[in-house]
């Protein structure tokens, strides 16, 4: 029960991090202008962030429908998913801070995106991954 509990718990930070962030639409230009490579990764890894939460929210309907019988495989599902974003959101803060220093200001999304991610970290005690996505933001000098 706790260990479900504390998967949960996690899933819960997890999915808050990305359905707490607004997503900027970006102006027509901003779309014609070549991105950088480190742009071009942080849409890469962001792309798979998304799959990634709607995997795990079609795991969870599942598992609301569930027969008994299929929730050890479900939560064994569910767990991998956990592990797997755990993984990938230090991936994509690392992604998110290398198109920032790129280019400081010049994305309201990946400023914000930054700026929700160090936040939710720091609720979350988990200072060390908060540091770098903040310290990144006071560098780039972020009015946000």
């Amino acid at each position: 029960m706790y260990r479900n509990l504390m998967q949960y718990s996690i899933a819960a930070g997890l999915l808050l991090a990305i359905c707490s962030f607004p997503v900027v639409a970006q102006d027509e230009t901003a779309e014609s202008e070549p991105k950088s490579p480190a742009k071009q990764k942080f849409e890469t890894v962001f792309g798979e962030w998304k799959q990634l939460l709607a995997d795990m929210r079609l795991t969870r309907m599942k598992a609301a429908n569930a027969e008994k019988s299929e929730l050890d495989g479900l939560q064994v599902e569910f767990d991998q998913q956990i592990v797997q974003g755990e993984a990938m959101i230090l991936k994509l803060r690392d992604a998110a801070i290398a198109a920032y220093q790129d280019a400081p200001n010049e994305d309201k999304q990946i400023t914000r995106w930054l700026s929700t991610i160090g936040n939710d970290f720091v609720q979350q005690d988990r200072y060390d991954e908060a540091k770098e996505a903040l310290e990144a933001l006071v560098a780039g000098e972020t009015t946000d």
